[in-house]
């Protein structure tokens, strides 16, 4: 009895000094990535693109912990973190400007496959640059991913669906930014797809037209104004402002496109997203009229 006594307290301390172990080593490699984290934010726009490979490396190390679920992400404004539902999932998502008009941007996927295992799939995103080889009408992998700062994560009313809206913003250039509403699923395994038939658009300007189906939408508009994207709680809509040429000759071109204090937006029906025009949002509790603001919400 003695003897196993003292196995059982033995392999108990074995265990304990494993666990301070392990959590060390986490809060060495945390330590690590907020030094890396910190000099990407402080750092001339070389020394960034050097800073971040080494932040990357140990970001993706340091999310196929389980620990890293239950982090308090907060103290690292770099970071750009969105949960699924249940926290099945976490978008770590992140970027900055490398030059006048031209930005870079990551994002690396964490997706728990089992909890009672510490299974977790982690999936980095790679950002293909040119918008030559990407389609808004197709599904892409994490190695074909358009690059953008996400601010927000929606899921369809109730669970019923799992497609998730991410709605983000991209600097784009130095004449026009962008907001998109992207379309994210997961398989079983944890991997992410781009893009999903599920939003019906209806084109501006055609008497009886009929919906329209879109994988992604891309709204383009003049640099120095803001353009509003949200998800209403009262209305249950995605609600934007619609765009228009500061002057009909300059329909077309994007840099003179500007918020026209109408509202568009989207409502969820049956699996798919569906778009209106004029939608009354003006009086609804946090949602702004805003136009000709010299600044965006990328975050």
């Amino acid at each position: 009895m003695h003897l196993l006594r003292a196995l059982f307290v033995f392999l108990f301390f074995c265990s304990f000094s494993k666990v301070r172990a392990q959590d060390s080593l986490f809060t060495e490699r945390m330590l690590n990535l907020k030094i890396y984290a910190d000099s990407v934010t402080q750092s001339s726009a070389f020394d960034k693109i050097t800073y971040n490979d080494s932040l990357r490396v140990s970001l993706l190390e340091i999310l196929k912990d389980t620990r890293s679920l239950t982090y308090n992400w907060e103290v690292l404004p770099l970071f750009k973190v969105l949960k699924g539902p249940k926290n099945q999932f976490v978008i770590y998502n992140w970027g900055f400007q490398v030059a006048p008009g031209v930005f870079q941007y990551f994002a690396i996927s964490q997706f728990v496959v089992d909890r009672k295992d510490g299974d977790i799939a982690v999936y980095e995103w790679v950002d293909i640059g040119s918008e030559m080889s990407y389609s808004l009408d197709q599904s892409y992998q994490a190695n074909s991913w358009k690059g953008v700062i996400y601010y927000d994560l929606i899921e369809a009313p109730k669970g019923k669906s799992k497609n998730y809206l991410l709605l983000g913003w991209d600097g784009n250039g130095d004449r026009t930014k962008k907001k998109v509403i992207e379309v994210l699923r997961f398989d079983r395994k944890g991997v992410p797809t781009f893009g999903a038939p599920i939003l019906k658009w209806y084109p501006e300007g055609q008497k009886n037209a009929k919906y329209q189906t879109k994988y992604r939408l891309q709204f383009e508009y003049a640099e120095k104004v803001n353009m509003t994207l949200r998800y209403d709680k009262d209305l249950k809509m995605i609600v934007f402002d619609h765009l228009s040429p500061t002057n009909e000759k300059l329909a077309g071109y994007r840099a003179a496109y500007v918020p026209d204090f109408s509202y568009d937006g989207l409502k969820y029906k049956k699996g798919k997203w569906y778009h209106f025009s004029n939608v009354d949002a003006r009086n609804n509790q946090g949602t702004k009229v805003k136009k000709y603001r010299p600044s965006d919400v990328g975050q």
